[in-house]
């Protein structure tokens, strides 16, 4: 599962939970600006995506801190919240690489979208998260809530989790490959400039 792919599903769960559990987030209030304002250069860009990851670690490593039984609000919530930081990184960065006319802020994009690749690689293969997930008691818990647990549980298993160091290392290698790869991929169609000229609309029959 690539970086982009790895963004929407857990969009997808933030959402299942979000209209289910209140919460108050710890990070900072989101700025109410468009993005192409908080964004106004490269340096910019990659400033607040520098923060909005280093506020997701500092969430998952108060997940990893807590002693004692495992609840949606000391393990569920940290998470959730985590996840929303990065993606307050990453999805600006995925638009931009596409749609900005500035090559040095597509490149600064890039270099954020692999940052969160590397990111959602690591948390996938986390096994002490893996663990703390693994030891909600979903009994007596909304179905809602359960099928947002049990997602989660299902992307760690899928990223290899259960596997071995060696191999979660590998995965991890691969990982960063496939984003490095698709990226020149896309950046290869993005920077095609050939065009086709239709002298007449019947040239378009068919």
């Amino acid at each position: 599962m690539n970086c982009t792919a790895r963004i929407f599903v857990c969009a997808a769960l933030l959402a299942v939970l979000a209209g289910v559990t209140p919460y108050h987030s710890t990070a900072q209030s989101v700025d109410p600006a468009p993005f192409w304002q908080v964004y106004p250069n490269a340096a910019a860009l990659e400033r607040e995506a520098a923060t909005y990851f280093l506020q997701a670690r500092q969430e998952l490593d108060r997940l990893r801190a807590v002693k004692g039984k495992r609840t949606v609000e000391n393990t569920v919530k940290p998470y959730d919240e985590a996840l929303r930081l990065s993606a307050e990184a990453a999805l600006p960065a995925n638009l931009l690489i596409n749609v900005h006319p500035d090559e040095a802020m597509r490149t600064a994009a890039e270099k954020v979208q692999q940052q969160a690749s590397n990111f959602y690689s690591a948390l996938f293969l986390d096994r002490e998260i893996y663990q703390a997930f693994a030891a909600l008691e979903v009994k007596g818990m909304s179905p809602v809530v359960r099928f947002y647990v049990e997602g989660v549980l299902r992307i760690f298993r899928s990223a290899g989790v259960d596997k071995d160091e060696a191999t979660r290392q590998k995965i991890k290698a691969l990982d960063e490959e496939l984003t490095k790869t698709t990226q020149e991929f896309n950046r290869n169609i993005s920077a095609d400039k050939r065009t086709i000229i239709v002298n007449d609309k019947a040239e378009l029959d068919g």
